[in-house]
């Protein structure tokens, strides 16, 4: 593939897998409960990076490059006469961050490194799209990827005091017809 069908394949899967890699951990973690916790923290790790990175971005109102045409030769995939509003600010890169977050929570939780070498080559794929569409600077998805590693970081050193007592690993183990409690459907 090529450097350009990469970008591309990056830019428009970063959505979909931002919204459904918590999906299908929050999927397992129904499953098995053991991995509840891990859920919880991905999706609180990449919650609270989002927060943070809205947050810097209303701050920071840096516009992008593509609103200040001092790139050249970049691919410009909108208007480039739109008026930065607090959602399309450039600094940090909202998409390195949730990107960043994901890969270091996937890679803290899994310890293993064929989860690591394609997690943060994607996010990596993702930050770099950013800038290849002209979307932001450098210095944008690098903000962006310290961002979500760093609050990922954070959140897991953490887990134990910022996840609820319910949700940790050595949670006790309700069954349901242990307790009582039965639930049937009459037609």
């Amino acid at each position: 593939a090529s450097f350009k069908q990469v970008m591309h394949f990056a830019e428009r899967t970063s959505v979909p897998v931002f919204a459904g890699v918590p999906l299908i951990v929050g999927g397992i973690a129904l499953a098995k409960p053991t991995y509840r916790q891990d859920a919880y923290l991905l999706i609180a790790s990449q919650v609270t990076s989002a927060a943070v990175m809205q947050g810097l971005k209303s701050m920071l109102k840096r516009k992008r490059p593509y609103q200040e045409m001092q790139l050249q030769g970049v691919f410009y995939e909108h208007d480039i006469t739109r008026t930065p509003t607090s959602d399309s600010y450039s600094m940090p890169s909202g998409h390195s961050t949730v990107s960043f977050s994901i890969a270091t929570s996937l890679t803290l939780q899994s310890k293993k490194w064929y989860v690591a070498v394609p997690a943060y080559g994607y996010a990596t794929a993702v930050a770099l799209s950013r800038v290849y569409d002209g979307k932001h600077y450098p210095s944008d998805v690098a903000a962006g990827a310290v961002l979500g590693t760093g609050i990922t970081l954070l959140v897991h050193r953490y887990a134990d005091k910022l996840t609820p007592k319910f949700v940790q690993k050595n949670a006790l183990q309700i069954n349901p017809q242990s307790v009582g409690i039965s639930l049937t459907k009459r037609f």
